[in-house]
């Protein structure tokens, strides 16, 4: 008898060990899943941050973390878990979140541009990669290009300099309605079908423009515009039982054009300077830091030579001494009652003075001279 009780006692305690185990690698797995995008910080200028810290080189920054930076400013990532060649630059007063998405095809590895602009270099063509901003998507796979989101003027743009990229409309307020709402409704499945189907693709020497309120009239253009404002959940669901897209009426989505080439040029060599290190024997710890070391060497030496040869085109040297510069500045706001302004010329450039108008154009004064400029070549003006 006590071994028949013996006997059942270790089946018990075994089948509860073996329970134990399989809810621990269930947590594992999870965890894993939620912190499966990671990125190396390889090399910054000024001020960059991780969630609101200061970023140096070799930080990681993981998925769900803000990665920012300040005014003059740059900071350089590689894409390092899954391992892969995917760099990527944060440009100023820029900033994203790392994030990915679990569909059909498995997991879509995301990078989602709050503000600002992001240079990519894509070599590696296995994993799925893909850039957000409020209203649209990029897919990517193995290309070299820009994707930015202006945050006052509410409107997204990409920029296509080597390769191709897919580019679609993204229906946010449909994307994230509750998961029973969607499964419910056939109609919303069949918008966001729609908006799959409307995608683009834009090959080297292309760009294309897009208003957030652009999705704003594809949805009223599909009926869907009125509806999506209902809060309640049931009474969505009521009003969309009954309710048929259509389709016939909504305007062209998204046109592209053609990218100046001296655009093109200029964002080819920089992006030269987005140099990945080894994604197959990526070290860790100090190894990590000196293989960072040794591709800084080279880049550093590029990033000169173009911002180098940048300044002399535009007739505006770099100023060593920010100090000097602002009390420059300064001084030329206070002489002609003005404050200074950025002018970004089409041609990628940017000037920082006091503007006024001239003959031809524009005259901006600076503390390196005075330079002038037509207005046909002025991309923007920027406080």
């Amino acid at each position: 008898m006590r071994q028949v009780w013996s006997i059942f006692l270790m089946i018990v305690l075994s089948t509860l060990q073996c329970k134990k185990k399989s809810s621990e690698t269930t947590v594992d797995t999870d965890t894993q899943a939620k912190e499966t995008i990671k990125a190396v910080v390889l090399f910054q200028r000024g001020k960059c941050n991780i969630d609101n810290k200061q970023a140096k080189l070799g930080d990681i920054a993981k998925q769900g973390q803000k990665i920012s930076t300040k005014e003059k400013s740059i900071c350089d990532l590689q894409i390092i878990a899954p391992k892969s060649q995917v760099v990527f630059r944060i440009q100023e007063n820029s900033e994203i979140v790392l994030a990915q998405k679990k569909n059909s095809d498995g997991f879509t590895f995301d990078i989602e541009l709050k503000q600002g602009k992001t240079l990519f270099r894509v070599k590696d063509k296995s994993v799925k990669y893909s850039v957000r901003t409020t209203v649209t998507t990029a897919g990517i796979r193995g290309t070299q290009y820009e994707v930015s989101y202006n945050k006052a003027k509410l409107n997204s743009s990409l920029k296509v300099f080597e390769g191709e990229v897919t580019y679609r409309l993204r229906l946010d307020k449909i994307e994230k309605l509750p998961k029973d709402v969607l499964e419910a409704n056939p109609v919303l499945q069949q918008a966001l079908t729609y908006m799959k189907e409307k995608e683009v693709s834009l090959k080297a020497g292309e760009t294309i423009e897009v208003a957030d309120d652009k999705v704003d009239k594809v949805l009223k253009d599909l009926k869907l515009y009125d509806v999506l404002q209902e809060s309640d959940s049931k009474v969505l669901q009521n009003k969309l039982k009954d309710l048929q897209l259509d389709t016939e009426k909504v305007e062209p989505i998204l046109q592209s054009t053609k990218l100046d080439t001296k655009i093109t040029d200029a964002k080819l060599k920089e992006c030269e300077e987005l140099v990945a290190v080894n994604a197959a024997n990526l070290p860790q710890g100090t190894a990590l830091e000196k293989e960072i070391s040794e591709r800084n060497k080279q880049v550093q030496e590029k990033f000169d030579k173009r911002i180098k040869e940048e300044s002399a085109k535009s007739n505006t040297p770099p100023t060593t001494n920010k100090a000097a510069r602002k009390k420059a500045i300064q001084a030329i706001e206070k002489k002609y009652g003005k404050s200074s302004q950025t002018v970004i010329l089409k041609n990628g450039k940017s000037i920082n003075g006091v503007l006024l108008e001239s003959k031809s154009g524009y005259k901006i004064v600076t503390p390196n001279g005075t330079i002038n400029v037509k207005e046909e070549d002025i991309k923007e003006i920027t406080f």
